[in-house]
């Protein structure tokens, strides 16, 4: 099963913007049949905490979670990318996005806030 995951994450990576200069986290989007789909992706080595669930929160105060079955051998970081459904166009994502991240060999997460 995780050579899949690892297949997809690849095929996502080469995809996907470049991430932004000094960013730990940042939000992937990308078209989808009614909507677009949403990817959480970090700085190579950082890990997101699946302790506690990242959102968005739209300008709307619409609510968005992202979640992914993948997840470390402990289920305390995601094994992949955390994604989430929006039924509506990929640029109109914007609003307040909060995640628990780790960098590489730190032991403690922090949580980011980041506008998008």
């Amino acid at each position: 099963m995780l050579k899949p995951v690892l297949a997809a994450l690849t095929l996502l990576l080469a995809c996907s913007p470049p991430p932004p200069a000094g960013e730990l986290l940042w939000l992937g989007r990308e078209p989808a049949p009614g909507g677009a789909r949403l990817l959480l992706l970090t700085e190579p080595g950082a890990r997101i905490s699946a302790e506690y669930t990242p959102t968005l929160t739209l300008d709307d105060g619409t609510l968005v979670r992202f979640d992914t079955t993948a997840l470390s051998p402990d289920s305390a970081y995601f094994a992949a990318p955390p994604a989430a459904t929006l039924h509506r166009p990929p640029a109109q994502a914007h609003g307040l996005l909060k995640a628990s991240v780790c960098r590489r060999n730190e032991a403690v997460c922090r949580l980011v806030k980041l506008e998008v």
